[in-house]
Order: C-alpha cells, then sequence, then structure tokens
C-alpha cells in the first residue's frame, strides 16, 4: 500500500512490503573464500549509493577494510562471476556500496484511489475518468506488468 507523507506530493510510504534479507559476504581479495559475516539490511536512496547496515552482531566492517563485499539473498552461495562491491564510510553501523547509484522509477498510487475491487478498473470513454466496471469479475494483480523496480548502476 502508499500512503501520501504530506501534501507536496514527493514523499509517500510503503505499507505491506515484503523484503528478502540480504547476507553479507566479504572478500579479502588475497585468493582465499568469501566470508559469511551475516544479515543486513539496505538502506535505498534515489540518485544515491547503497547504503548497508550492519547493526546485527557479527555483521560490522573493520574500518580500515579493504577487500570486496558481495550481497546475496539468504541461503546463496558465491560464485566467480557474482558482484562485488568496494566500500566506503565504513562506520560500526554500515558502509556505503561504491559506484552503487540507485534509480528507482515506476509510479506509485495512493491505496485511497485503488479500486475496492468489486469489478474491473476500466479505461473511460473520450477522456473521461476510469471507473471501475462491477459487471467484470476483479483481475488478479499478478497479470499486470510489474512496473516497479529497482536498478543499482
Amino acid at each position: 500500500m502508499v500512503e501520501p507523507v504530506g501534501a507536496t506530493g514527493t514523499q509517500f510510504v510503503l505499507t505491506d512490503v515484503a523484503t528478502v534479507p540480504a547476507d553479507l559476504w566479504v572478500d579479502l581479495l588475497d585468493g582465499t573464500p568469501p566470508t559469511l559475516y551475516g544479515s543486513v539490511g539496505i538502506i535505498i536512496e534515489d540518485g544515491a549509493d547503497v547504503r548497508v547496515v550492519t547493526d546485527l552482531p557479527g555483521s560490522a566492517l573493520d574500518p580500515a577494510f579493504d577487500g570486496a563485499v558481495v550481497l546475496l539473498a539468504r541461503g546463496a552461495v558465491v560464485g566467480a562471476g557474482t558482484q562485488r562491491w568496494k566500500v566506503s564510510n565504513i562506520a560500526p553501523t554500515g558502509f556505503t556500496l561504491d559506484g552503487s547509484s540507485a534509480t528507482l522509477t515506476g509510479f506509485a498510487t495512493a491505496a485511497s484511489k485503488l479500486p475496492n475491487c468489486t469489478g474491473t478498473l476500466v479505461k473511460g470513454v473520450a477522456g473521461a475518468p476510469a471507473v471501475v466496471d462491477a459487471t467484470i469479475p476483479c483481475v488478479p494483480w499478478a497479470v499486470f506488468p510489474a512496473r516497479e523496480y529497482i536498478q543499482l548502476k
């Protein structure tokens, strides 16, 4: 669900979002296999490098760390072609993935504007606003093309 924050139309809160925990792997770049450090959080802000949150025990990096990190879904293993990131701004609570500028694209619709699923939202005729046609059964959200995504560059 999307709920606006304030009246500017530039900020909103997402609720009922399911996320997959990320596992932090550390590669010392010395030929030894990467080491699993633990679960971490991720903060993504449009136009900024991704910030990794390391507030769980065992997940923080040494401030002098000069290797690379790998972020994977829980249970996945590091392979030869797995993306590795250099990091900066290391603090006990997290670090930044260098060169990971995030671009957020897509659209958001306020929950109050969503149809109540008594029918299917249909385009209005001759420029009229779209309306819910209760004579047409609801269409599951899964059949619509995915429009929201996050791209890390």
